[in-house]
Protein backbone atom coordinates (compact mmCIF):
# COMPACT_ATOMS: atom_id res chain seq x y z
CA UNK A 1 0.00 0.00 0.00
CA UNK A 2 1.49 3.59 -1.19
CA UNK A 3 2.54 5.85 2.25
CA UNK A 4 0.94 9.05 2.60
CA UNK A 5 3.88 11.11 0.77
CA UNK A 6 3.64 8.59 -2.19
CA UNK A 7 0.47 9.31 -2.70
CA UNK A 8 0.92 12.88 -2.36
CA UNK A 9 3.55 12.64 -4.97
CA UNK A 10 1.37 10.62 -7.25
CA UNK A 11 -1.48 13.58 -6.69
CA UNK A 12 0.50 16.22 -7.51
CA UNK A 13 1.72 15.25 -10.11
CA UNK A 14 -1.46 14.25 -11.73
CA UNK A 15 -1.80 17.95 -11.52
CA UNK A 16 1.22 19.05 -13.58
CA UNK A 17 0.97 19.29 -17.05
CA UNK A 18 2.79 16.98 -19.06
CA UNK A 19 5.41 19.83 -19.60
CA UNK A 20 5.71 20.42 -16.52
CA UNK A 21 6.09 16.92 -15.45
CA UNK A 22 8.62 15.93 -18.50
CA UNK A 23 10.85 19.10 -17.03
CA UNK A 24 10.52 17.71 -13.15
CA UNK A 25 11.29 14.32 -14.52
CA UNK A 26 14.24 15.81 -16.16
CA UNK A 27 15.67 17.46 -13.29
CA UNK A 28 15.54 14.07 -11.35
CA UNK A 29 17.46 12.29 -14.23
CA UNK A 30 20.23 15.33 -13.88
CA UNK A 31 20.42 14.58 -10.28
CA UNK A 32 21.11 11.02 -10.59
CA UNK A 33 23.77 11.88 -13.49
CA UNK A 34 25.59 14.15 -11.52
CA UNK A 35 25.50 11.24 -8.39
CA UNK A 36 26.84 8.60 -11.21
CA UNK A 37 29.41 11.06 -12.68
CA UNK A 38 31.03 12.72 -9.24
CA UNK A 39 31.08 8.56 -7.83
CA UNK A 40 32.48 7.87 -11.08
CA UNK A 41 35.56 10.73 -11.40
CA UNK A 42 36.01 9.81 -7.79
CA UNK A 43 37.18 6.01 -8.51
CA UNK A 44 39.08 7.66 -11.73
CA UNK A 45 41.08 10.17 -9.55
CA UNK A 46 42.06 7.22 -7.14
CA UNK A 47 42.52 4.69 -10.58
CA UNK A 48 44.73 7.76 -11.52
CA UNK A 49 46.82 8.26 -7.83
CA UNK A 50 47.52 4.09 -7.82
CA UNK A 51 48.65 4.45 -11.21
CA UNK A 52 50.80 7.52 -10.74
CA UNK A 53 52.40 5.51 -7.68
CA UNK A 54 53.04 2.07 -9.55
CA UNK A 55 54.55 4.02 -12.18
CA UNK A 56 56.84 6.20 -9.80
CA UNK A 57 57.95 2.66 -8.08
CA UNK A 58 58.30 1.03 -11.53
CA UNK A 59 60.53 4.02 -12.43
CA UNK A 60 62.51 4.30 -9.15
CA UNK A 61 63.03 1.02 -8.00
CA UNK A 62 66.96 0.09 -8.42
CA UNK A 63 66.30 -3.17 -10.09
CA UNK A 64 65.41 -3.39 -14.21
CA UNK A 65 62.21 -4.51 -14.67
CA UNK A 66 60.85 -5.12 -18.11
CA UNK A 67 57.18 -6.45 -18.97
CA UNK A 68 56.91 -8.95 -21.60
CA UNK A 69 53.47 -10.66 -22.77
CA UNK A 70 52.74 -14.24 -24.05
CA UNK A 71 54.96 -13.90 -27.73
CA UNK A 72 58.05 -12.04 -25.18
CA UNK A 73 57.83 -8.66 -26.66
CA UNK A 74 58.91 -5.77 -24.79
CA UNK A 75 55.79 -4.11 -23.67
CA UNK A 76 57.32 -1.38 -21.01
CA UNK A 77 60.96 -0.93 -19.33
CA UNK A 78 62.28 0.66 -16.64
CA UNK A 79 65.13 3.52 -16.70
CA UNK A 80 67.63 1.17 -14.57
CA UNK A 81 66.70 -1.48 -17.17
CA UNK A 82 67.57 0.87 -20.41
CA UNK A 83 70.74 1.79 -18.82
CA UNK A 84 72.00 -1.83 -17.77
CA UNK A 85 71.38 -3.05 -21.59
CA UNK A 86 72.61 0.77 -22.77
CA UNK A 87 70.06 0.82 -25.04
CA UNK A 88 66.93 3.62 -26.10
CA UNK A 89 63.35 2.92 -25.27
CA UNK A 90 62.44 3.03 -28.65
CA UNK A 91 65.31 0.11 -29.48
CA UNK A 92 63.46 -2.35 -26.94
CA UNK A 93 59.75 -1.63 -26.28
CA UNK A 94 58.32 -3.73 -29.12
CA UNK A 95 60.76 -5.94 -29.89
CA UNK A 96 61.31 -9.12 -29.35
CA UNK A 97 63.22 -10.62 -25.84
CA UNK A 98 65.84 -11.98 -27.60
CA UNK A 99 66.51 -9.60 -30.13
CA UNK A 100 67.26 -7.24 -26.96
CA UNK A 101 68.89 -9.61 -24.68
CA UNK A 102 69.96 -12.75 -26.73
CA UNK A 103 71.13 -15.30 -24.26
CA UNK A 104 69.56 -18.78 -25.19
CA UNK A 105 69.87 -19.50 -21.26
CA UNK A 106 67.37 -16.70 -20.41
CA UNK A 107 65.23 -17.99 -23.09
CA UNK A 108 64.71 -21.08 -21.74
CA UNK A 109 64.44 -20.47 -18.08
CA UNK A 110 61.42 -18.00 -19.18
CA UNK A 111 60.07 -20.61 -21.46
CA UNK A 112 60.53 -23.22 -18.96
CA UNK A 113 58.22 -21.54 -16.34
CA UNK A 114 54.69 -23.81 -16.25
CA UNK A 115 52.04 -21.24 -17.29
CA UNK A 116 50.12 -21.69 -14.14
CA UNK A 117 53.10 -20.85 -12.15
CA UNK A 118 52.64 -18.72 -8.88
CA UNK A 119 56.20 -18.38 -7.69
CA UNK A 120 59.52 -16.98 -9.59
CA UNK A 121 62.79 -18.31 -10.85
CA UNK A 122 65.63 -16.49 -9.77
CA UNK A 123 69.52 -17.34 -11.48
CA UNK A 124 72.56 -15.54 -11.87
CA UNK A 125 73.63 -14.84 -15.36
CA UNK A 126 76.63 -13.07 -16.71
CA UNK A 127 76.68 -10.91 -19.77
CA UNK A 128 79.38 -9.61 -22.37
CA UNK A 129 77.76 -7.02 -24.30
CA UNK A 130 77.32 -4.12 -24.40
CA UNK A 131 79.43 -3.88 -21.28
CA UNK A 132 80.48 -7.22 -19.20
CA UNK A 133 78.16 -7.38 -16.28
CA UNK A 134 76.82 -10.16 -13.37
CA UNK A 135 73.08 -10.06 -13.56
CA UNK A 136 70.58 -11.48 -10.64
CA UNK A 137 67.66 -12.50 -13.16
CA UNK A 138 63.98 -12.57 -11.88
CA UNK A 139 61.72 -13.84 -14.13
CA UNK A 140 57.50 -13.94 -12.70
CA UNK A 141 54.55 -14.77 -14.60
CA UNK A 142 52.32 -12.09 -15.15
CA UNK A 143 48.49 -11.87 -14.69
CA UNK A 144 46.07 -8.55 -15.05
CA UNK A 145 42.65 -9.89 -16.32
CA UNK A 146 42.82 -10.65 -19.96
CA UNK A 147 46.60 -10.17 -20.34
CA UNK A 148 49.07 -12.48 -19.21
CA UNK A 149 53.14 -12.30 -19.67
CA UNK A 150 56.17 -11.99 -17.52
CA UNK A 151 57.97 -9.40 -15.63
CA UNK A 152 61.60 -9.61 -16.27
CA UNK A 153 63.84 -7.93 -13.37
CA UNK A 154 67.76 -7.54 -13.61
CA UNK A 155 70.04 -6.67 -10.45
CA UNK A 156 73.54 -5.79 -11.49
CA UNK A 157 75.68 -7.75 -8.96
CA UNK A 158 78.94 -6.77 -10.60
CA UNK A 159 80.63 -4.47 -8.22
CA UNK A 160 79.82 -7.23 -5.44
CA UNK A 161 80.74 -10.17 -7.14
CA UNK A 162 84.31 -8.17 -7.79
CA UNK A 163 84.47 -7.23 -4.06
CA UNK A 164 83.73 -11.20 -3.14
CA UNK A 165 86.69 -12.07 -5.81
CA UNK A 166 89.03 -9.53 -4.34
CA UNK A 167 88.12 -11.13 -0.69
CA UNK A 168 88.38 -14.75 -1.78
CA UNK A 169 92.12 -13.06 -3.74
CA UNK A 170 92.81 -11.38 -0.48
CA UNK A 171 92.60 -15.00 2.03
CA UNK A 172 94.11 -16.81 -0.68
CA UNK A 173 97.36 -14.39 -1.13
CA UNK A 174 97.50 -14.32 2.65
CA UNK A 175 97.30 -17.89 3.59
CA UNK A 176 99.97 -18.74 1.25
CA UNK A 177 102.20 -15.95 2.27
CA UNK A 178 101.93 -17.23 5.53
CA UNK A 179 102.25 -21.48 4.59
CA UNK A 180 105.86 -21.65 3.83
CA UNK A 181 106.95 -19.43 7.24
CA UNK A 182 104.67 -21.79 9.10
CA UNK A 183 106.37 -24.53 7.93
CA UNK A 184 109.73 -23.93 8.64
CA UNK A 185 108.29 -23.04 12.26
CA UNK A 186 106.84 -26.23 12.61
CA UNK A 187 109.68 -27.97 10.88
CA UNK A 188 112.55 -26.51 12.95
CA UNK A 189 110.55 -26.45 16.47
CA UNK A 190 110.01 -30.26 15.63
CA UNK A 191 114.06 -30.60 15.03
CA UNK A 192 115.27 -28.60 18.03
CA UNK A 193 112.87 -30.78 20.17
CA UNK A 194 113.35 -34.20 19.00
CA UNK A 195 117.50 -33.64 18.83
CA UNK A 196 116.68 -32.04 22.87
CA UNK A 197 118.61 -34.71 25.46
CA UNK A 198 117.23 -35.59 28.70
CA UNK A 199 119.48 -33.25 31.08
CA UNK A 200 117.09 -30.48 28.49
CA UNK A 201 115.62 -28.18 30.94
CA UNK A 202 112.12 -29.11 31.28
CA UNK A 203 110.75 -24.96 31.41
CA UNK A 204 112.96 -24.86 27.94
CA UNK A 205 110.92 -28.16 26.62
CA UNK A 206 107.63 -27.16 27.10
CA UNK A 207 108.41 -23.59 25.65
CA UNK A 208 109.72 -25.52 22.87
CA UNK A 209 106.66 -27.52 22.63
CA UNK A 210 104.15 -24.80 22.81
CA UNK A 211 105.91 -23.28 19.87
CA UNK A 212 105.36 -26.50 17.76
CA UNK A 213 101.85 -27.28 19.12
CA UNK A 214 100.75 -23.14 18.37
CA UNK A 215 102.54 -23.13 14.80
CA UNK A 216 100.16 -27.06 13.96
CA UNK A 217 97.32 -25.19 15.56
CA UNK A 218 98.21 -21.98 12.86
CA UNK A 219 98.60 -24.05 10.31
CA UNK A 220 95.32 -25.63 10.34
CA UNK A 221 93.89 -22.23 10.04
CA UNK A 222 96.10 -21.54 7.17
CA UNK A 223 94.70 -24.68 5.58
CA UNK A 224 91.28 -23.79 6.46
CA UNK A 225 91.62 -20.13 4.74
CA UNK A 226 92.96 -21.91 1.29
CA UNK A 227 90.45 -24.61 1.42
CA UNK A 228 87.77 -22.05 1.94
CA UNK A 229 89.48 -19.23 -0.87
CA UNK A 230 89.67 -22.27 -3.36
CA UNK A 231 86.34 -23.42 -2.58
CA UNK A 232 84.58 -19.94 -3.51
CA UNK A 233 86.36 -19.99 -6.83
CA UNK A 234 85.55 -22.96 -8.18
CA UNK A 235 87.04 -26.25 -6.46
CA UNK A 236 89.49 -27.78 -4.03
CA UNK A 237 91.74 -29.40 -7.21
CA UNK A 238 91.32 -31.28 -10.20
CA UNK A 239 89.86 -34.86 -9.10
CA UNK A 240 90.38 -38.01 -9.95
CA UNK A 241 87.01 -38.87 -12.11
CA UNK A 242 86.57 -42.45 -11.26
CA UNK A 243 84.30 -43.91 -9.15
CA UNK A 244 84.71 -45.02 -5.76
CA UNK A 245 83.16 -46.95 -3.22
CA UNK A 246 81.24 -44.46 -0.47
CA UNK A 247 81.83 -47.19 2.55
CA UNK A 248 85.45 -47.49 2.55
CA UNK A 249 85.72 -43.82 1.89
CA UNK A 250 83.88 -42.92 4.96
CA UNK A 251 85.72 -45.66 7.02
CA UNK A 252 88.83 -43.60 6.06
CA UNK A 253 87.74 -40.16 7.63
CA UNK A 254 86.54 -42.26 10.75
CA UNK A 255 89.38 -43.55 11.50
CA UNK A 256 91.34 -40.43 10.76
CA UNK A 257 89.39 -38.47 13.28
CA UNK A 258 88.89 -41.40 15.80
CA UNK A 259 92.29 -40.43 18.37
CA UNK A 260 90.39 -36.78 18.53
CA UNK A 261 87.10 -38.42 19.31
CA UNK A 262 88.91 -40.11 21.69
CA UNK A 263 90.51 -37.10 23.24
CA UNK A 264 87.20 -35.58 23.73
CA UNK A 265 85.44 -39.03 24.62
CA UNK A 266 83.55 -38.87 22.34
CA UNK A 267 82.28 -42.06 20.09
CA UNK A 268 82.03 -42.47 16.59
CA UNK A 269 79.49 -44.86 15.33
CA UNK A 270 79.64 -46.05 11.16
CA UNK A 271 77.89 -48.90 9.96
CA UNK A 272 79.71 -49.56 6.53
CA UNK A 273 76.75 -51.92 5.18
CA UNK A 274 74.33 -49.51 4.58
CA UNK A 275 77.18 -47.16 2.62
CA UNK A 276 78.18 -50.14 -0.48
CA UNK A 277 77.59 -47.28 -2.87
CA UNK A 278 79.17 -46.87 -5.83
CA UNK A 279 80.06 -42.78 -6.31
CA UNK A 280 80.91 -40.78 -9.17
CA UNK A 281 81.52 -37.32 -7.53
CA UNK A 282 84.02 -35.26 -6.76
CA UNK A 283 85.94 -36.95 -4.20
CA UNK A 284 87.92 -34.15 -2.70
CA UNK A 285 84.59 -31.84 -2.18
CA UNK A 286 82.77 -34.81 -0.65
CA UNK A 287 85.97 -35.21 1.82
CA UNK A 288 85.58 -31.72 2.82
CA UNK A 289 81.99 -31.36 3.26
CA UNK A 290 81.80 -34.86 5.38
CA UNK A 291 85.26 -34.37 7.20
CA UNK A 292 83.81 -30.88 8.01
CA UNK A 293 80.91 -32.56 9.63
CA UNK A 294 82.16 -35.18 11.66
CA UNK A 295 84.82 -33.02 12.96
CA UNK A 296 81.90 -30.62 14.44
CA UNK A 297 79.77 -33.14 15.75
CA UNK A 298 82.83 -34.15 17.81
CA UNK A 299 84.02 -30.86 18.56
CA UNK A 300 80.49 -29.09 19.37
CA UNK A 301 79.52 -32.21 21.85
CA UNK A 302 80.22 -32.98 25.66
CA UNK A 303 82.36 -36.17 27.06
CA UNK A 304 80.27 -39.21 26.63
CA UNK A 305 78.89 -37.95 23.45
CA UNK A 306 78.08 -39.66 20.03
CA UNK A 307 78.52 -38.86 16.30
CA UNK A 308 76.68 -41.37 14.42
CA UNK A 309 76.89 -41.35 10.34
CA UNK A 310 74.40 -42.89 8.52
CA UNK A 311 73.86 -43.38 4.43
CA UNK A 312 70.65 -44.57 2.72
CA UNK A 313 70.40 -45.46 -1.18
CA UNK A 314 67.70 -43.12 -3.01
CA UNK A 315 69.24 -44.96 -6.17
CA UNK A 316 70.02 -41.82 -8.17
CA UNK A 317 70.67 -39.80 -5.03
CA UNK A 318 72.35 -40.99 -1.73
CA UNK A 319 70.97 -39.58 1.86
CA UNK A 320 74.50 -38.85 4.33
CA UNK A 321 73.06 -38.15 7.98
CA UNK A 322 75.83 -36.65 10.69
CA UNK A 323 74.17 -36.73 14.06
CA UNK A 324 75.15 -35.79 16.94
CA UNK A 325 73.63 -35.28 20.79
CA UNK A 326 75.90 -32.41 21.65
CA UNK A 327 75.17 -28.87 22.61
CA UNK A 328 73.12 -28.05 19.71
CA UNK A 329 72.57 -25.13 17.80
CA UNK A 330 70.35 -21.93 19.23
CA UNK A 331 67.01 -21.83 16.23
CA UNK A 332 67.63 -18.24 16.03
CA UNK A 333 71.26 -18.99 14.64
CA UNK A 334 70.34 -21.65 12.39
CA UNK A 335 70.10 -19.11 9.11
CA UNK A 336 73.39 -17.76 10.02
CA UNK A 337 75.42 -20.71 10.99
CA UNK A 338 76.79 -21.01 7.02
CA UNK A 339 77.62 -17.32 6.79
CA UNK A 340 81.68 -17.22 6.15
CA UNK A 341 83.56 -16.26 9.46
CA UNK A 342 80.21 -16.49 11.34
CA UNK A 343 80.86 -18.10 14.88
CA UNK A 344 77.59 -18.95 17.23
CA UNK A 345 79.96 -18.51 20.56
CA UNK A 346 81.22 -14.87 21.25
CA UNK A 347 85.17 -15.12 20.68
CA UNK A 348 86.11 -14.07 24.37
CA UNK A 349 84.41 -17.40 25.23
CA UNK A 350 84.45 -20.22 22.76
CA UNK A 351 85.56 -23.15 23.21
CA UNK A 352 86.47 -24.70 20.40
CA UNK A 353 89.32 -22.90 17.74
CA UNK A 354 88.85 -21.95 13.89
CA UNK A 355 87.89 -19.23 11.97
CA UNK A 356 84.21 -20.00 11.55
CA UNK A 357 84.70 -21.45 7.56
CA UNK A 358 83.92 -24.97 8.38
CA UNK A 359 80.37 -25.09 7.32
CA UNK A 360 80.99 -22.24 4.74
CA UNK A 361 83.47 -24.87 3.39
CA UNK A 362 80.73 -27.56 3.68
CA UNK A 363 77.33 -24.85 2.10
CA UNK A 364 79.93 -24.82 -1.02
CA UNK A 365 81.38 -28.40 -1.41
CA UNK A 366 77.66 -29.41 -1.39
CA UNK A 367 76.49 -27.06 -3.80
CA UNK A 368 79.33 -27.68 -6.28
CA UNK A 369 78.67 -31.37 -5.92
CA UNK A 370 74.67 -30.69 -7.20
CA UNK A 371 73.61 -31.51 -3.66
CA UNK A 372 71.17 -30.41 -1.05
CA UNK A 373 71.76 -29.62 3.25
CA UNK A 374 69.48 -29.27 5.66
CA UNK A 375 70.09 -28.61 9.59
CA UNK A 376 68.25 -29.60 11.82
CA UNK A 377 68.92 -28.92 16.12
CA UNK A 378 67.78 -28.08 19.59
CA UNK A 379 69.73 -26.65 22.13
CA UNK A 380 71.41 -29.21 24.86
CA UNK A 381 70.37 -32.06 22.54
CA UNK A 382 72.15 -31.96 19.63
CA UNK A 383 72.51 -31.24 15.79
CA UNK A 384 71.93 -33.52 12.67
CA UNK A 385 72.58 -32.88 9.23
CA UNK A 386 71.30 -34.46 6.12
CA UNK A 387 73.31 -34.48 2.60
CA UNK A 388 71.16 -35.47 -0.23
CA UNK A 389 73.77 -35.79 -2.89
CA UNK A 390 73.38 -37.03 -6.58
CA UNK A 391 75.17 -40.45 -7.04
CA UNK A 392 76.68 -39.28 -10.06
CA UNK A 393 77.84 -35.59 -10.98
CA UNK A 394 77.71 -33.36 -13.99
CA UNK A 395 81.01 -32.94 -15.77
CA UNK A 396 80.64 -29.47 -14.39
CA UNK A 397 81.24 -30.49 -11.08
CA UNK A 398 84.87 -31.58 -12.29
CA UNK A 399 85.56 -28.61 -13.72
CA UNK A 400 89.18 -27.62 -11.87
CA UNK A 401 89.15 -23.82 -9.79
CA UNK A 402 89.90 -21.30 -12.59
Amino acid sequence: MPSPETRADQSASQDLTPAELAHQQALKYGEDLRRIYLAEKAKRQELELANQLLSAVFASTPDGLAVLNDNLEVQQVNPVFLQLIEREAGEVEGHLLEDVLPYPELLDEIRAMPAETQGRVEFEMNVEQPVRRSLLVSTARLRAGQRTGWVLSLRDQTERKRLEYQKIEFVNIAAHELRTPLSALIGLSEMVLESADASCDDDLRECLGGIYNSGVRLAHTVNELLAFAQLSRGSLQEPDQSGFSLAPFVEDMVSELASHADEKEVGLFFDPAGADIEMHVNPVLLRAAIFQLILNGINFNRPGGSVYITVENLGQQVRIQIADNGIGIPQADLDTIFHPFYQVEEHSIRRVGGLGLGLSIVQHAITQLGGEMAVESVLKVGTTFTLTLPVSQSDEGFLPAR
